[in-house]
């Protein structure tokens, strides 16, 4: 008897605990989708044909301190803080290729933005491999921010 009495009371916390356990699943398989997200990179050179064809690319700055001691950016970048690029999406096109760069050496955060973008439904999307450093070296046309 006494052992059903406690099942009884406990029943209400398994039956809870079963319902919140998709939950729990759809929040950890969403964070690890987010991390799987295969962003594709770009290299300088690649970059720089299109530009000198005139194809329709946004070019995304999301450098970090980098850009505030920075005189320049990639001619014709648009400039989107990382913790910004959410709240700003409605400025970028989604009927054009997109190019983020920044200048982690790991080019971190040009893919983390990129998976911004993807997640929120953007399909062409691709990272400077060796962002700004890269585009600076291999001569790549700048301007004044």
């Amino acid at each position: 008897m006494k052992l059903r009495s406690r099942i009884v009371r406990l029943m209400p916390l398994l039956v809870g605990l079963a319902l919140l356990l998709p939950f729990g699943a759809a929040a950890r398989q969403s964070s690890e989708t987010s991390e799987k997200v295969d962003v594709h990179k770009i290299s300088v050179e690649q970059l720089r044909q299109k530009l000198a064809r005139n194809e329709s690319v946004i070019i995304v700055d999301v450098r970090g301190s980098d850009y505030d001691t920075s005189d320049s950016k990639i001619k014709g970048a648009v400039r989107i803080q990382p913790s910004q690029l959410e709240s700003r999406l409605a400025e970028l096109p989604r009927d054009q290729q997109i190019v983020t760069y920044c200048a982690c050496p790991t080019d971190g955060g040009s893919v983390s933005a990129a998976r911004v973008l993807i997640q929120h439904g953007y399909k062409d999307v691709v990272a400077l491999r060796g962002g700004w450093k890269s585009w600076v070296q291999a001569g790549g046309e700048v301007e004044s921010k």
